[in-house]
């Protein structure tokens, strides 16, 4: 045995990671103050290491011996580091006598550590041997490659109790870490756990594990047990780099930061925006965009349209989604960028914990991050939200000029909840209303000038009271039907709201963009079947048994394996497209067969407004029944004589007339709302048809072209009609159409409602100025990395003024939702003021919490109710970059001691269950 040695003779044991009762801890300490513990060094001189591997043995401590399930030592800690050889490690074991593991003494031990995630309930002993108490401890040192022992020190002697105790409890079975690796295989290649058992009764019949043989193995086992499924995952896990051991908020820290051993500089590139959550008023913050985000993100969305909507229920914790989405040439949705931050602190509902200024605030950094190195400040021009008023208020924040529509889907989904409410029962007359007023929905999404809505909203008024006055009966269903459009009138028609949701809107969004209205998005459905895309198909690749995923894997995840996903499979869908014109170009005479393909597949809905005549039974009988009536009236030969004009009575709608055109090179038209929103040829067109089939039987007029497909009516559509555009230009070359061409008629109809609202001589010049510019622009109109045009500005300035109403439209949505909660909530406070009254009360936490609540309201209130103060808007000029040319993104102060010890004030977000979701019931 080796004496000379650089190794201390008494060497520092960790004595804390013994489990240990508090006599067990005082003469193990009493022992090691007292130098009576054991205390050898090795050299690597073969006569040392023999007596080394004698001594060993004779404790039990030898490789072989600790394998075996009946061992009385159970590993407590362990460490490695690399030794002078390359490629090799040394490491320190504790090992513990399992008749003095103390139970209670580790299930403390791990609740303190665990911060109280662990169970609050202490199980019952599982070790094989009962306590006895004994001291008997070792800390050995030793070469991972070969064994070679460097130090042996603790106390080896076991008590008199512990040598005569024998096993009274199973010994836990360790699985065979082939097993293992053949699982996380599978679990990485999309598999299951059902998938896993499936496999591993399939190769335990083939005994094709490494190290299966004919005998039985002593050691380890073979057969996947439900029991293994929690260190698969842990396994798995930390396979991608997230160790579970630690809490979400220190591993991504450490990611994020330069000077820890954990490192990750693929996830610090993609993360434009990080704070850490320290304090309990504080949030988290991440923000996520690739290169290709940002590369999309100037491709797609600089100049153009922007989709904003927020998601909440995609991890354990309490964080809040918001992704930004474009849309790209193919008309697809590409997400390029991810907001995550953290709800506050108390916060009973994830989905509300934000407001207009956390918005606010990730907008404006992700502008930034995206202007750094550009000729000009990046900026969407035109973005489309549901109703929530945090959205719309953020961006008009981040960008005052852009110009905001809401979804169609959603402020429909508003209406019908309202009708629900109004319009409840199976009565004749109440769904005799509710049929009107949902006719009314859709043509008032039709309107492109407020006065017709008006007109719209007052003449349902006047039929509603012509029509249920006249039965006793239907008294009902007029106070509901006069209250419903009270509603439509108060809360969705002031102008400067109704240019939100109206057709006027989309006409000044493609006035703005310089493309086709049928280019507007409506809706912001691209980002919702994103949304469903990510949690259903996504994310449930990683989940295990459906439970949410931590935070910290979750982002790991989403860097570095879904998003270069979802690119990798946009370029070789691209790649693929390419290879199949070039392929077939010649045989289809260099047409874009992908067209027709595309047409075929996804019909263009927004070119409904085009008729075609397909096979249509019940519209047949139903133009029958029109004719019969005698609704089609006041047929008119065109001045050029290339077709007729009609009217046709409504069949539902009494007082109701719609205007028909019907043209010999195929092209008809009809303002019904069954047409504008379906497409082909409605009912009132057909009665036309037969009339005028009728007068070509009999010699009295030429044959006119009928189209029977979408493709034909493409084709025979007018050239600067607000219908699709043919669909090579609007699937393939959205920026190649006549773009110029199509402004000035977008801004005549701007015009058109300007002049008819009113007190605005001032702009005349301005329009026409307008007018005079974007005719010169024609030619050159489709940089989309130029900067913001001044022609786009004033167009939504133009639109603007229009307005009565100084507010605009968030303003107007904020006042209403105000009131709305206020007349929910103002009887509830009165009768809560008569209560508070009559006794005194006592200070609970409910009681606390609704007086800060109060007072933070008074505040609020008392700011709102005077001239509402919005931050200034940083310089728009692009931020400089730092010394090394990246972006910089300050992390908090962090104190780290030489082993890069982790702060102790992170503070994680709050715990979220899993939450099914809920029907939303909102009116606004």
């Amino acid at each position: 045995m080796a004496t000379a040695s650089s190794w201390s003779p008494h060497p520092k044991v960790q004595i804390d990671k013994l489990s240990l009762d508090e006599n067990q801890h005082k003469l193990i300490s009493t022992t090691y103050r007292l130098k009576h513990e054991v205390s050898l060094i090795f050299d690597d001189h073969p006569t040392s290491q023999s007596d080394a591997m004698r001594l060993m043995q004779h404790h039990g401590l030898n490789r072989k011996a600790r394998e075996a399930l009946e061992n009385r030592w159970n590993v407590q800690w362990t460490a490695g580091w690399k030794s002078g050889m390359p490629g090799d490690y040394k490491r320190r074991t504790l090992l513990q006598c399992a008749s003095g593991f103390n139970s209670e003494a580790r299930f403390l031990l791990n609740k303190r550590n665990l911060a109280g995630r662990g169970s609050s309930v202490q199980s019952d002993r599982r070790n094989p041997y009962d306590f006895t108490g004994c001291l008997a401890h070792a800390e050995i040192t030793e070469r991972e490659s070969d064994g070679a022992v460097t130090r042996i020190v603790g106390i080896l002697e076991h008590m008199e109790a512990c040598a005569r105790a024998s096993i009274v409890r199973l010994p836990p079975v360790p699985l065979h870490p082939h097993v293992y690796e053949v699982a996380l295989e599978q679990l990485r290649s999309g598999g299951g756990i059902p998938a896993v058992q499936s496999k591993n009764l399939a190769m335990l019949a083939a005994r094709s594990y490494r190290g299966m043989g004919d005998k039985i193995p002593l050691n380890v086992r073979y057969h996947f047990l439900t029991s293994d499924i929690r260190q698969l995952y842990r396994l798995f896990t930390k396979s991608y780099g997230v160790d579970i051991s630690s809490s979400p908020a220190h591993n991504l820290h450490q990611w994020l930061d330069h000077s820890s051993p954990l490192f990750r500089p693929e996830l610090l590139e993609a993360i434009f925006y990080y704070t850490a959550r320290t304090q309990k008023d504080e949030r988290l913050k991440v923000c996520i965009s690739t290169r290709d985000m940002d590369d999309a993100a100037w491709r797609f969305a600089h100049n153009s349209q922007l989709i904003l909507d927020g998601t909440f229920g995609v991890c354990s914790s309490r964080l809040l989604l918001f992704i930004a989405m474009a849309i790209d040439d193919d008309g697809k949705g590409t997400p390029i960028a991810f907001f995550f931050f953290s709800a506050p602190t108390g916060n009973k509902a994830t989905h509300a914990g934000y407001n207009r200024d956390i918005i606010r605030e990730l907008l404006r950094k992700w502008r930034d991050h995206l202007s750094i190195g550009r000729p000009c400040t990046f900026r969407p021009l035109v973005a489309i939200t549901d109703t929530d008023t945090k959205e719309r208020g953020g961006l008009q924040d981040a960008w005052e000029e852009i110009w905001l529509l809401l979804c169609h889907f959603h402020v429909s989904c508003c209406w019908a909840n309202k009708r629900k409410k109004l319009f409840a029962g199976d009565d004749f007359w109440i769904q005799y209303a509710a049929r009107h007023m949902h006719e009314l929905d859709i043509q008032l999404f039709a309107t492109t000038e407020h006065a017709v809505a008006l007109r719209l909203v007052s003449d349902e008024r006047a039929h509603a009271h012509a029509i249920f006055r006249a039965s006793s009966a239907a008294k009902s269903a007029l106070e509901a039907t006069i209250e419903y459009l009270d509603y439509l009138t108060s809360t969705w028609l002031p102008v400067a709201l109704w240019q939100s949701w109206s057709q006027f809107g989309r006409i000044v969004a493609s006035a703005i963009l310089k493309i086709p209205v049928a280019g507007v998005l409506p809706t912001t459905n691209h980002l919702e079947s994103f949304n469903r895309l990510l949690k259903r198909k996504y994310i449930p690749l990683w989940q295990r048994a459906g439970s949410r995923l931590r935070f910290d894997f979750l982002i790991s995840i989403l860097i570095t394996h879904v998003l270069p996903e979802i690119f990798a499979n946009r370029r070789a869908q691209h790649e693929y497209h390419k290879w199949l014109i070039e392929r077939f170009s010649t045989h289809s005479n260099s047409a874009d067969i992908l067209a027709a393909v595309k047409l075929r597949q996804h019909p263009i809905r927004d070119g409904a407004q085009l008729c075609w005549w397909r096979d249509d039974q019940q519209r047949d009988g139903e133009a029958q029944n029109l004719l019969a009536r005698s609704c089609l009236f006041n047929i008119t030969t065109r001045k050029d004589d290339d077709g007729y004009e009609a009217s046709c009575r409504s069949s539902s709608r009494v007082g109701v007339v719609y205007q028909l055109q019907l043209l010999r090179d195929g092209y008809a038209s009809c303002d019904c709302p069954d047409f504008i929103h379906r497409g082909g040829a409605c009912k009132h067109l057909r009665a036309l048809r037969l009339t005028v089939n009728h007068w070509i039987s009999g010699g009295l007029s030429r044959p006119f072209y009928y189209p029977t497909s979408l493709s034909s009516a493409t084709r025979v559509a007018p050239p600067l009609s607000q219908h699709a555009p043919p669909l090579s230009d609007a699937q393939f070359h959205p920026r190649t159409t006549n773009t110029g061409a199509l402004a000035v008629d977008n801004l005549l109809a701007l015009q058109k409602f300007a002049s008819q609202s009113g007190g605005h001589e001032e702009h005349e010049d301005v329009e026409d100025d307008m007018l005079d510019t974007m005719c010169d622009a024609q030619s050159d109109c489709s940089d989309s990395f130029s900067e913001y045009s001044p022609i786009g500005a004033e167009i939504v300035k133009l639109a603007r003024n229009a307005c009565d109403d100084d507010r605009d439209a968030v303003g107007i949505q904020v006042q209403q939702r105000a009131e709305h909660i206020a007349n929910i909530v103002l009887p509830h406070l009165h009768g809560l003021i008569s209560h508070t009254m009559d006794a005194t009360l006592l200070r609970t936490d409910c009681i606390e919490e609704l007086e800060h609540t109060l007072s933070e309201l008074q505040l609020a209130l008392r700011e709102s109710l005077s001239p509402r103060h919005i931050p200034s808007t940083p310089s728009l000029q692009p931020p400089s970059r730092t010394s090394n040319g990246q972006p910089s993104m300050p992390l908090p102060p962090v104190v780290r001691s030489d082993k890069h010890s982790l702060p102790l004030n992170l503070m994680p977000p709050s715990p979220e269950a899993r939450q099914m979701r809920k029907f939303s019931g909102s009116v606004l």
